[in-house]
């Protein structure tokens, strides 16, 4: 379980346990050896378990003083790596434990092919390969270099066995995502290109006679489809601009029914979007699409009939910001486009789920005002508040600062569950209806088991600091109380913050709401 025996990049000695006759028989680089090998031992682990644990509570460091939690497990490098080893030796589902209340299957697939090893964060960039062992600073390697060795091996291994098995269209799906697992890794050598029409059909097991035939199995998509997902602005550009592909442009990801795919039902406007992480060619290929006459207002097929995130949507949600901007720069958007399924809309989405101060400004740029709410009443600032951390890739101040000091935050005070007229564009009425069945029926006992709903009766008639006691986020209490937020409104079951915050044992926040008198 690497959860209870985490390396660590610094080797020190606990003075209170070992006494100095035992701290002097180690050597610094015996320590260092020792310390490198546990961390180099993790592919192989991983290569050989039969079952992942993955236990990531919301836990405070104690160095850093900042959360601990999924978002931050799913930020680093390693721990993306461990999905991906997971993923091509064909361990797809991991259990994966947040705290008593939410164990789940946590899909190694997603990892993988959302969030490159490359584009992850590793302790030793932060520590400028620097660490201390016996009081003096020694330089050790970077991990990226450690990695890339791992990934190709097993990469390659993964593409022998499914064409072994004759299964190209899994062979297809991961070779097209080659960009992906690699981006940002110095390889021993280099990733092979594709950059011709017959070398790309003939990597991809494709009809060369024929540019627009699907090529059957699983995932029976055209060229295109394998073009754009695989990052190809070559072969994009001489099927759009040389052969001319007509409705491709406008393709979906479609796959046989009970298969499921990260993607499945996006058109090539979204999945640009959503691969098309930043210094990758992404840009050049969505000015393609669009001059192919692809929609880039288009909706993904979640449920028939259902509206359900656009592009830029995608793009937001997946992290990407250089193609979000992109975006906005060639595209006139819809910041009040669905963006979730509780009638969020894109304008909510860049602050409550994406948080990067960066977006959110080029979203003001381009004249989004941040004054919609979802269909349970909440606006931007409320989503920031109450978004779950497990799906809040970052929760940035700079953007409430921001929001803040150019008017688009709203009343800080006012109620959340906020069913009135005069919201852009109307917030439904369905919304209120469920909001009140929910709470009547939690206020019954029912439902118990249901963290959502608990905390939609808990909170109900609440304000944005009762949703951010909620999810346990005591700087962003902090910076509230620090802005006019009133800690003494109450819930419909009339509880102030603090009160809230004792009532989930949440005492980082109880600790914050003690000393609120400081910002008054």
């Amino acid at each position: 379980m690497d959860w209870l025996s985490v390396p660590q990049l610094t080797a020190r000695y606990n003075e209170d346990d070992i006494d100095k006759k035992e701290k002097e028989q180690p050597t610094a680089g015996g320590q260092l050896e020792a310390m490198l090998a546990a961390i180099n031992s993790v592919p192989a682990y991983v290569n050989r378990a039969s079952t992942i644990l993955i236990l990531c509570p919301v836990v405070a460091h104690h160095e850093l003083e900042e959360d601990c939690e999924y978002s931050s497990w799913l930020a680093r490098g390693w721990c993306r790596l461990e999905s991906c080893v997971a993923y091509l030796v064909g361990m797809n589902e991991l259990l994966m434990v947040q705290s008593t209340e939410h164990i789940v299957l946590h899909s190694a697939e997603s990892v993988a092919f959302g969030h490159p090893v490359g584009n992850g964060n590793f302790a030793c960039c932060r520590q400028n390969h620097m660490v201390e062992v016996d009081g003096k600073q020694t330089p050790i390697p970077c991990d990226r270099t450690k990695v890339s060795p791992v990934l190709e091996k097993l990469f390659a291994k993964r593409l022998q066995t499914l064409g072994l098995q004759d299964d190209w269209s899994d062979y297809r799906f991961l070779l097209a995502h080659d960009q992906l697992f690699f981006m940002n890794l110095t390889c021993e050598t280099p990733r092979p290109q594709y950059n011709t029409w017959e070398d790309f059909c003939f990597a991809f097991k494709l009809d060369p006679s024929d540019h627009r035939k699907k090529c059957g199995g699983k995932y029976n998509w055209c060229p295109l489809v394998w073009a754009v997902l695989s990052c190809n602005l070559p072969i994009t550009r001489y099927l759009i601009k040389e052969v001319g592909v007509g409705d491709d442009v406008n393709a979906r990801l479609k796959v046989k029914k009970g298969v499921q795919v990260v993607g499945s039902g996006m058109t090539l406007m979204h999945t640009i979007c959503k691969i098309g992480l930043d210094g990758s060619c992404a840009p050049d290929i969505f000015d393609l699409l669009l001059e192919g006459k692809a929609d880039p207002y288009c909706f993904t097929e979640r449920n028939p009939g259902e509206k359900f995130q656009d592009p830029l949507a995608v793009a937001i949600v997946f992290v990407n910001p250089e193609i979000a901007k992109h975006y906005l720069k060639r595209v006139k958007p819809n910041f009040l486009n669905p963006s979730d399924g509780f009638g969020g809309r894109n304008e909510s989405l860049v602050v409550g789920v994406n948080g990067q101060l960066s977006l959110v400004k080029a979203f003001h740029e381009a004249g989004c005002t941040f004054k919609s709410r979802n269909n349970f009443g909440f606006s931007p600032l409320g989503l920031f508040c109450i978004a779950p951390k497990e799906v809040q890739h970052t929760y940035d101040l700079e953007v409430l600062d921001y929001l803040k000091d150019n008017n688009l935050l709203g009343d800080i005070n006012g109620p959340q569950f906020n069913f009135s007229k005069g919201a852009t564009p109307p917030v439904k009425k369905s919304g209120k209806v469920i909001y009140n069945l929910l709470y009547y029926l939690c206020k019954a006992g029912f439902l118990k088991n249901n963290n959502l709903f608990q905390g939609i009766y808990k909170i109900a008639g609440g304000t944005c600091i009762h949703a951010a006691v909620f999810r346990d986020k005591p700087i962003v209490v902090t910076w509230l109380l620090r802005n006019t937020a009133d800690p003494n409104i109450r819930t419909r079951r009339g509880q102030t913050a603090l009160e809230l915050a004792t009532e989930f044992h949440h005492t980082r926040c109880m600790a914050v709401r003690s000393r609120a008198t400081i910002f008054h």
